[in-house]
């Protein structure tokens, strides 16, 4: 083989190195440009067109950050409950106000009825949201009854036993 046919060889080899690396870095580039612009705010508008209406998309954040929380208010409402044998009226409003808190911490977590990401929330959200307005109602009775306040805990034990 000739100088010439193998130069030109070269240069054609080089040629087809330089255009597969060109392309590798024009698929780099349209792979950073879609996942700059599919960050949480453009997948929230995406998801607004993707999933039904009646759907509740939960973000795994917001799910730690609600169980979480929910999960200080329960050690705090445990506390006022375990304090004495019958609360006092100070007591009795502080753990209404907490209870109160954890519905509304829980509003974040789905409406009833509808679906939403995380099955075992979409399950069970509204049995644990009937059983604290049952709880603040029985404490807000005369005289309250203080059993539903107290047991709230065991609510959040029956979906977390398994983990």
């Amino acid at each position: 083989m000739s100088k010439d046919k193998r130069k030109r060889r070269w240069v054609l080899k080089s040629q087809s190195r330089l255009r597969s690396s060109s392309l590798v870095i024009a698929f780099l580039i349209l792979f950073s440009t879609i996942f700059v612009a599919c960050s949480a705010s453009s997948l929230k508008h995406i998801r607004e067109h993707t999933y039904p209406p009646n759907f509740n998309y939960i973000t795994s954040e917001q799910l730690h950050t609600t169980m979480s929380r929910l999960a200080q208010k329960v050690t705090k409402l445990d506390l006022i409950m375990n304090e004495i044998e019958e609360p006092g009226k100070i007591q009795t409003q502080e753990a209404v106000g907490i209870l109160l808190e954890m519905e509304a911490m829980t509003a974040s977590l789905g409406t009833e009825g509808w679906p939403s990401n995380h099955q075992e929330v979409s399950g069970h959200i509204s049995e644990f949201r009937q059983e604290l307005v049952a709880a603040r109602r029985a404490l807000l009775a005369q005289p309250p009854g203080f059993y539903l306040a107290r047991t709230i805990s065991e609510a959040c034990a029956h979906c977390h036993e398994t983990r």
